[in-house]
């Protein structure tokens, strides 16, 4: 169209479809009287239009057509189809819209995806990547994407109990007992993890830490019992199932682990950064599993040997009068008596002696001057005889 018009084609297809209002009809009636572009435009709007009204679909099948309800009638474009087809500005525009739309949606879902997938270290990433390596090299280093399933979560038969029993006895007998603690814990196929013995001469006390078998606590505990007189007793338990079982767990994930990446070094490329990687991992993982394994051992040993705190105490030995003593015993008690007083005394005339001598010293030199004054005065007062 070579001259400026008043209407966009929005506004002839809606006069065209008599979706005009009357205002805007009148105007766009009076346009097309003196635009002969527009009139060829309404005609060939009118041929599309004509030619859409005429359209009809083939006949179906026979097989159809002999089907329970069918029709044999044309079918015809609904005139609401012609209507749409005839406005290609609009279903345009609406792709236009809505397109960019949708893929500007996926991309936020993605972005948003992606900030919160969880991070996951170089080398296990590299384990998992098929044919890629953290510094680009080949497929040598690969191993099977799929990650190890994970380990069942499996009770033990019976609950783990570790039992500790804190025993305080005591005995005449002191001399002895050393050696009956050491027979009894042999004969029931413990042993002694610690023992001392202190306390005065006239008191003596026995410390020591038994580890049995749990099967023969009770029977230890009860021969324990009749070395002598019981003076506290008491038994403590803990249930170490879970900690048992969440070790267990672990080392065996740990050791899925530590066979990828010896599978993971032993496919190892040239590159030397690759290699040193999964090389620190590995030795973070045994190093790991390693102290795993020693927690798992320590819980146990404290379930398969029981531990008794033992202590032995000495009753309190009064010293034995032997009744009046001899003249002579009298006498050398006198006599020992004496030096120890006189000795004694000595030692306190010096004790007081080097207490008091560096205040006397002091007062001697600080009133030796005035002293010495008054000495002369006088003697200047009485004058010669």
């Amino acid at each position: 169209m070579t001259t400026a018009h008043a209407f966009d084609r929005e506004i002839l297809m809606a006069y065209f479809d008599g979706e005009t209002a009357a205002a805007d009809t009148a105007a766009v009636r009076a346009h097309l009287d003196a635009c002969p572009d527009c009139r060829e435009l309404q005609d060939e709007w009118r041929h599309v239009s004509a030619q859409l009204g005429r359209w009809q679909v083939d006949p179906a099948p026979a097989r159809l057509a002999s089907a329970p309800g069918a029709s044999s009638a044309p079918v015809r474009s609904p005139l609401g189809v012609a209507a749409w087809m005839r406005r290609p500005m609009a279903w345009q525009r609406w792709v236009a819209v809505v397109a960019p739309a949708t893929i500007l949606l996926a991309m936020l879902l993605y972005v948003g995806n992606a900030s919160h997938a969880p991070d996951v270290p170089d080398v296990k990433e590299m384990s998992r990547l098929d044919g890629v390596t953290p510094g680009g090299g080949d497929a040598a280093m690969a191993i099977p994407a799929e990650p190890p399933a994970p380990v069942g979560r499996s009770a033990p038969a019976t609950p783990m109990i570790a039992r500790v029993v804190t025993l305080r006895l005591a005995t005449d007998a002191f001399d002895v007992m050393r050696a009956d603690v050491e027979r009894l814990a042999a004969a029931h196929t413990g042993r002694i993890a610690s023992l001392s013995i202190g306390g005065d001469p006239k008191r003596r006390s026995l410390s020591a830490t038994l580890r049995v078998p749990a099967a023969r606590l009770d029977a230890l505990v009860a021969a324990l019992r009749a070395l002598g007189k019981v003076r506290e007793e008491s038994v403590g338990t803990e249930d170490v199932t879970s900690a048992y079982m969440d070790l267990s767990i672990r080392i065996a994930n740990g050791k899925r682990e530590e066979s990828r990446l010896v599978e993971l070094l032993a496919r190892r490329t040239d590159k030397l950064a690759d290699v040193l990687a999964v090389e620190q991992e590995l030795a973070r993982v045994r190093t790991e599993i390693e102290r795993m394994e020693a927690s798992l051992r320590a819980s146990k040993d404290t379930v398969d040997l029981s531990t008794i705190n033992l202590q032995i105490d000495e009753n309190y030995r009064a010293e034995v009068a032997l009744g009046p003593l001899t003249v002579g015993a009298r006498l050398r008690n006198a006599a020992v008596d004496g030096v120890r007083a006189a000795a004694s005394g000595v030692i306190d005339v010096a004790v007081t002696t080097i207490e008091v001598l560096p205040a006397v010293l002091l007062w001697a030199l600080v009133l030796a001057w005035p002293a010495r004054w008054l000495v002369r005065r006088g003697r200047a007062q009485r004058g010669p005889f």
